[in-house]
């Protein structure tokens, strides 16, 4: 044997360490410094192929270089350097180059007996979207302690008394966003910086990825039979975005991120994100106080005693919105903001949900109102002032996000301007407001006889009236089939987004738009700070 051989059996063994550990018998011994006497039948018929060395050498190599193999830790630079050799020598047989284990092989409950090694393990099969490898298919394993019942799986551990998941502390390489799907978390961060700096959505983030980088062919995975598709969903990015950003703040804080484990992926985070974006309401942005040298500027003043004061001038652009042009109740991002968005959902192709109750919101009316009383100097007028308040019943419309934000970049806060008029909608696509519809009609233009137009979703429930003859006859989305999905319960185009993750994400994009301008701002030596309470 050469010693490129023996190299390349050092190396393979070394990735496979927890495989082999787990297939030793419930009775071995286990620890971190005692290698196994024996390697199971599978791995020794993989280090064989792979290595070249025949098969009943084996056993001699691992005898001799076990001590070695266990000493080594995990490293990526090797596993990518193998990805080859177990493609080509272990997919066939089952083993792969990304097995994914618990952090700890003991039970982590402080309430539980058990201090042995976990060894009642749950193989699952799944895939691994990774950044410099492409998609591929890898094992996930569950481990379970049979006496307080807690399952711990790869990013998380599972109380079976309270059937939530909570996840460990830090951040893990592979992030599950899916039942049998992982992604890369350096892959993950890419398209965070693709949201943050390009502007692209996660439709494009999942198609630049396919088209580029996910270099393993479905082939491949049909050779093997691998029950899963190396496919990569827009609602996979969206799920990755999310898990990372609630990870990472998670951490800032040293708490842990809990969600049931139960229900639908789509609705697993949302608990955690209003928490967030609610922290960011009552809190705000952690450069709420910032001060640099390109914001704010000190310039002596000598008074006439002869004494010399320091003035702060600080710079920021503010919007061309104030308080006053608000709904009382719509100033931050609560929850009486959040119950009047819009959002829908359908059933058996059908929009059928909408709101059971409509509180409505109280306005400030504008000058020039009719019911505003006049402006001008009355001596008679009551304390509360010349401004009459009136009730809208009825929601204001969101019309754009207005920022303040500082000279040197950094922005300091967010909110919503609203319009008192209807809005309307001009989506993409097919879905077009029955305004447009009409004027086309109109028109008479044969160029759109045979263009399908409906309106979109939540307006053709909400915006219209039953009774609306042109919107039922001519804009219904449940008319054309071709927009359902498959089993009829949804819809392919999402033309609206929940104002939940509409908080949480454009909140996140501030935070990591002011990370990215403080870093510049000190490569610039412009000592960006934090005011003190004071100033």
């Amino acid at each position: 044997m050469s010693i490129h051989q023996l190299i390349s059996f050092i190396e393979l063994s070394s990735n496979l360490k927890y495989s082999i550990e787990l297939h030793q018998p419930l009775k071995e011994p286990s620890d971190d410094t005692s290698s196994p006497l024996v390697l199971p039948e599978s791995i020794a018929l993989f280090l064989s192929c792979a290595t070249r060395i025949p098969l009943e050498l084996i056993g001699d190599c691992w005898y001799a270089l076990r001590d070695i193999v266990w000493t080594m830790g995990a490293d990526k630079q090797r596993q990518d350097c193998a990805a080859e050799a177990f493609r080509v020598h272990g997919w066939d047989l089952g083993i792969m180059s990304l097995t994914l284990y618990p952090p700890s092989k003991y039970c982590t409950n402080s309430d539980c007996p058990k201090t042995a090694a976990l060894k009642w393990a749950e193989p699952r099969q799944i895939i691994i979207h990774t950044l410099d490898q492409g998609t591929l298919p890898a094992w996930a394993i569950h481990l379970s302690c049979k006496k307080c019942h807690c399952h711990y799986h790869y990013n998380y551990v599972v109380h079976s008394s309270t059937q939530h998941r909570t996840y460990y502390p830090g951040v893990p390489d592979y992030l599950q966003v899916a039942e049998h799907q992982f992604v890369d978390i350096c892959l993950a961060k890419l398209w965070t910086n693709q949201h943050l700096l390009g502007s692209c959505s996660a439709m494009k983030c999942a198609c630049i990825y396919m088209l580029s980088l996910a270099s393993i062919s479905q082939e491949a995975f049909d050779e093997i039979a691998w029950p899963f598709k190396p496919k990569l969903s827009t609602e996979n990015v969206w799920d990755a975005f999310v898990l990372l950003a609630l990870l990472q703040d998670y951490d800032e804080c040293t708490v842990y991120l809990t969600v049931p484990h139960q229900g639908m992926q789509k609705d697993r985070f949302k608990a955690a994100m209003e928490e967030m974006n609610e922290h960011i309401v009552h809190i705000g942005q952690p450069e709420i106080n910032h001060i640099c040298g390109g914001c704010m500027c000190v310039h002596e003043v000598e008074h006439s005693d002869g004494e010399i004061s320091h003035d702060d001038a600080l710079g920021t652009e503010a919007p061309d919105v104030t308080t006053a042009d608000l709904p009382d109740v719509s100033v931050s991002l609560g929850p009486a903001v959040e119950e009047n968005i819009e959002w829908y959902t359908v059933k058996d192709g059908q929009v059928s949900y909408q709101f059971e109750k409509n509180p409505g919101s109280v306005g400030v009316l504008k000058e020039g109102d009719e019911a505003l009383a006049s402006s001008g100097p009355c001596d008679a007028k009551s304390d509360a002032g010349n401004r009459k308040f009136c009730a809208q019943f009825g929601r204001q419309r969101t019309h754009n996000e207005q920022t303040a934000v500082h000279t040197c970049g950094v922005i300091n806060l967010s909110s919503f301007s609203f319009l008192e008029l209807t809005k309307l909608t001009a989506s993409q696509g097919l879905y077009k407001d029955d305004f447009l519809c009409r004027q086309v009609d109109a028109r008479g233009d044969e160029w759109w006889a045979d263009v399908k137009m409906c309106v979109d979703v939540w307006h053709f429930k909400n915006k219209h009236k039953t009774k609306h003859d042109y919107c039922q006859c001519y804009c219904n989305p449940a008319d054309f089939p071709e927009l359902l999905n498959a089993d009829g319960t949804g819809w392919w185009f999402n033309t609206e987004m929940l104002p939940t993750k509409y908080n949480f994400f454009l909140d996140e994009m501030i935070h990591l738009h002011n990370i990215f301008t403080i870093q510049s701002l000190k490569l610039r030596a412009l000592n960006p700070r934090y005011a003190p309470p004071s100033c």
